[in-house]
């Protein structure tokens, strides 16, 4: 166990310094939000990977499929198409790299002041549950698989993340990603094979599984109980560090292959998983689920490779932990501080913010992750807004759509009072409450978009937009006339001073 130990702290250290390393020279807020768009399309493959397979498809995937067999892992794995959604959606994104660094930044442009705050709230508070989730999980594996006490573990991870990520901002993450991304999907695979072996082959496996656990039966018996399921996770939510990748790419074909590529990665990484989860499941059919990951890493694997497979295990959580950390950072500063501020900021000033806003952000998640039971629901529960009140709003101001500013806020209030009265009713059983607030969300917001449009509404908003544009653009020019800097809260992503 000491040289278990030994070599996951190497890991840590190593990954620490590396960080830190890859981050210094930092002198903008656009380098430490989306760097300058010049990252090869295997490293933004690489940090896309690592930013999408977090605890949740490992640990928890292990855990769904030792309790459910393969119903669960089925939408696991169906969450892909979400990732290959988004390369869909790359080539709309032309306009808008270079633009904008942001979430928030990105819902600017298309309903003002109002989109930028509302999502900026929403993607912190998603941002750093998720942060918070990832944290708790690599506490949980310091107290199962180290001996090290579960608040210790937390604040290990706690101090590793917020210190590479605090001064390397994205670079940090992309590298740190890099590294992540080759250590979990050569440690990972190798978890299985001897997991596998342990168990006395695969077909030895499959035998000593029960027969329900290895069909997808369930869902056509069923259907219409699945069927919500099967269109929400096959619809791109756009989640902030995801939008980020979008953000980061060079062009447009860049993105669009490197988010497909990564759907197959994460998909085969996804089959690489469950067999571990089964494994457990016939090894010890009384095994509590939650342990399921953690159970076989202590039986199955060798002396010796136990602590790489632990810094696999280890890779894959904190690869998700700071890319949401570092998104939360940006949208705090970019999407909150800024418009509310209603000032003038520099860009050393906005990057001493960014740097300061990920401390405080990181010691929330601490706090979150001492409470692990409770930072679930509310993780649930913030994915679930973001889609209420985002996503289809999102989708639409990429895909071209002219949608009206008052529209977009009175579909927010719509979307997100419905999933919370479906909710609060305990209906989730009967179709996920984030769906019914999404489509809720597109009806009031297309409908009054289309309302708007036949009176006049959103002409009025598009003339107001022109000239509030036109007098940023001639306070610049005095302003650089004059000698002087200038930056405004409204313009500041595509500011030429």
């Amino acid at each position: 166990m000491d040289i278990d130990l030994g070599v996951v702290f190497l890991y840590l250290i190593g990954t620490l310094v590396l960080g830190v390393w890859s981050g210094r020279g930092i002198k903008t807020m656009r380098e430490y939000a989306v760097s300058n768009g010049s990252f090869p399309m295997w490293i933004l493959v690489a940090t896309i990977v690592a930013s999408l397979v977090g605890g949740g498809s490992t640990i928890g995937l292990a855990e769904k499929t030792f309790s459910f067999g393969m119903v669960t892992p089925f939408f696991y794995v169906l969450g892909a198409a979400s990732i290959a959604a988004m390369g869909l959606v790359a080539p709309y994104m032309k306009e808008y790299l270079g633009s904008a660094v942001s979430p928030g930044g990105l819902m600017h442009i298309f309903f003002g002041r109002p989109g930028e705050i509302i999502t900026g709230i929403i993607g912190v508070l998603f941002s750093v549950g998720a942060v918070a989730a990832q944290v708790g999980a690599m506490g949980f594996i310091f107290r199962e698989l180290l001996g090290v006490s579960y608040e210790l573990g937390v604040f290990i991870s706690f101090g590793v993340l917020v210190i590479y990520s605090m001064f390397g901002g994205i670079r940090a993450v992309v590298v740190t990603d890099v590294i992540q991304c080759i250590v979990m999907l050569v440690m990972i695979p190798l978890v299985a094979y001897f997991t596998i072996s342990r168990a006395g082959g695969f077909e030895a496996m499959l035998a000593n599984v029960p027969s329900d656990r290895t069909t997808l039966d369930p869902i056509f018996q069923d259907l219409s109980r699945y069927v919500p399921q099967i269109i929400i996770w096959m619809i791109p939510w756009m989640l902030p560090y995801l939008l980020q990748r979008l953000l980061m790419g060079e062009n447009v074909r860049q993105i669009k292959n490197a988010f497909y590529i990564s759907a197959l990665i994460a998909t085969a990484f996804m089959f690489v998983v469950i067999p571990i989860g089964l494994s457990a499941l016939a090894l010890n059919p009384q095994l509590d689920a939650h342990s399921a990951m953690t159970y076989v890493m202590q039986t199955a694997v060798p002396t010796g490779l136990k602590g790489c497979a632990i810094a696999g295990l280890m890779a894959v959580i904190m690869s998700t932990a700071d890319s949401c950390l570092n998104i939360a950072s940006v949208m705090a500063v970019c999407d909150l501080i800024l418009p509310l501020r209603r000032c003038v900021l520099r860009d050393e000033q906005m990057l001493r913010y960014a740097q300061y806003t990920t401390l405080l952000l990181g010691l929330f998640s601490v706090l979150g992750a001492l409470y692990f039971r409770l930072i679930i629901n509310f993780i649930m529960y913030a994915e679930g807004l973001w889609f209420s009140v985002v996503t289809i709003p999102m989708l639409a101001g990429i895909l071209g759509y002219k949608g009206s500013k008052q529209a977009f806020i009175w579909a927010a209030v719509a979307g997100s009072v419905a999933m919370a009265s479906w909710h609060a009713l305990g209906l989730e059983r009967i179709v996920i409450y984030s769906l019914v607030g999404g489509l809720v969300n597109a009806l009031v917001f297309f409908g009054l978009s289309e309302y708007g449009k036949h009176h006049g509404i959103l002409e009025r908003e598009e003339q107001e937009k022109k000239e509030k544009r036109k007098r940023i653009l001639e306070e610049r020019e005095q302003a650089h006339c004059s000698g002087k800097s200038y930056l405004k809260t409204d313009d500041w992503e595509s500011r030429t001073v």
